[in-house]
């Protein structure tokens, strides 16, 4: 097994226990410290190999590491992500994403330059889903369709 597969193992492994303490995640501070430290230690390699496998992720796991990457360490200082949450946005359920699209993805488009035509369209067709689901409404729907097509035109 090479390196990277291994931090992308523990780091899963990590997230799948976790995951079944989602429901205080969002109460108790530092559940998420030994995640946030596996994180802290990938290279580009690592986040290729976790973006490529986060598809066999369930949503519990997904939500966990969202979580981690934008909760941050007990001193504020947030992962950087390398397009992990559009890649989340687009693989949630219906739920997570919207508290993903409401608390999150603002700052993902901040922090990082998107220039992946594909995720962009990804999210999308993500975001039509939520807004034909009833999960948002027309002018959220809207905001973000405009926000993603001026990045696609940068």
């Amino acid at each position: 097994m090479t390196l990277h597969k291994g931090k992308v193992g523990l780091l899963h492994e990590e997230l799948t226990k976790l995951s079944d303490q989602v429901n205080i995640l969002y109460e108790v501070d530092g559940l998420t410290h030994v995640s946030y430290q596996i994180l802290n230690t990938f290279a580009a390699d690592d986040w290729s190999t976790l973006n490529f496998e986060l598809p066999k992720w369930n949503n519990k796991e997904l939500e966990v590491l969202a979580y981690t990457m934008y909760s941050g360490d007990l001193h504020g200082e947030t992962i950087d992500d390398n397009f992990t949450l559009g890649h989340i946005f687009t693989l949630a359920d219906d739920s997570l994403a919207t508290a993903i699209l409401d608390q999150w993805l603002i700052f993902f488009f901040e922090e990082n330059k998107v220039e992946s035509i594909p995720l962009l369209e990804l999210i999308l067709v993500r975001l039509d889903s939520l807004k034909t689901s009833g999960y948002i409404g027309n002018s959220k729907y809207l905001y973000w369709v405009q926000v993603i097509n001026t990045i696609k035109l940068k």
